[in-house]
């Protein structure tokens, strides 16, 4: 069965201005962002591309990706690798690198921007593997109440006026 590598392969010498954005390429940012590229892009003034990051990432994990992995999810060299040198995502420049986990809060977040020719993509990391689980789980607790209450009707609410009869 065919997976993201193989898509790198197959298209990934084509620039967006050949072949337009898709969902594959949705995905293969998705999941690039749960690469540890908060550790090597910064996240305000600067910016980098995803090929420079990847490849700064490669030469750091000397063959162990595992440190840089934020995923239960398998990201391994070889995806990294063609991610980095693909045409197609190489070039792309990316910014706004963040990966915030605030125990005090229960708030985990982790985003990255990454620029095409003709749009702004913003790929969001969800729950990952950080150590800390107790946060991970609690964040995404609360999230999944807020939006409990969010789809949740709620009863209709008395006037506090009541209507003046005559």
């Amino acid at each position: 069965m065919p997976n993201m590598t193989d898509y790198l392969r197959w298209r990934g010498d084509l620039r967006f201005d050949e072949r337009p954005f898709n969902e594959v390429d949705a995905l293969v940012l998705a999941t690039a962002s749960y690469l540890d590229l908060a550790r090597v892009v910064p996240p305000r003034g600067s910016c980098s591309t995803l090929g420079d990051a990847c490849a700064q990432i490669l030469a750091e994990a000397q063959g162990d990706l595992s440190p840089f992995v934020r995923s239960l999810a398998n990201l391994d060299v070889e995806f990294v690798s063609d991610l980095a040198t693909s045409r197609r995502f190489g070039t792309l420049r990316l910014s706004g690198c963040v990966d915030v986990v605030d125990e005090s809060r229960a708030l985990q977040f982790a985003a990255m921007c990454v620029e095409l020719p003709e749009a702004l993509v913003v790929a969001f990391r969800g729950t990952d593997s950080t150590p800390n689980r107790m946060a991970t789980n609690r964040a995404a607790m609360g999230l999944s109440w807020a939006l409990r209450a969010m789809a949740t009707p709620s009863k209709p609410k008395p006037d506090p006026k009541p209507s003046a009869r005559r």
